[in-house]
């Protein structure tokens, strides 16, 4: 499911998002709870808590042609985060969705 440009957002593949990664091209924004990211979160991700991107999101990644992939547990808090990140004029957003395909990626 490809959204595009009429959501602010599009879906991204993992693949996508190990390289942008590797390159340094994009910033991976982990939105779930602090305490879910304490406990495990995706190698080089930043915690911004979907309930706290109107707060934190031009503080923490000011620029806002950054590619900017958000991922969350399952799916649903990463495309509210990604519809926020929209909102405040972002313009490149990807939805990773759920992390679950990145165990062997995690921190603990």
């Amino acid at each position: 499911m490809a959204y595009g440009h009429e959501t602010g957002y599009s879906e991204i593949s993992d693949d996508a998002v190990k390289n942008l990664i590797k390159k340094g091209k994009a910033v991976l924004v982990d939105v779930r709870t602090a305490e879910e990211y304490e406990k495990d979160h995706i190698n080089g991700a930043i915690s911004i808590p979907y309930t706290e991107i109107y707060d934190l999101a031009e503080k923490t990644i000011p620029d806002k042609n950054t590619k900017v992939i958000v991922y969350c547990s399952n799916g649903g808090r990463s495309i509210i985060a990604a519809r926020r990140f929209a909102v405040l004029g972002y313009k490149n957003i990807y939805d990773l969705g759920g992390f679950q395909d990145f165990k062997d990626k995690i921190e603990k």
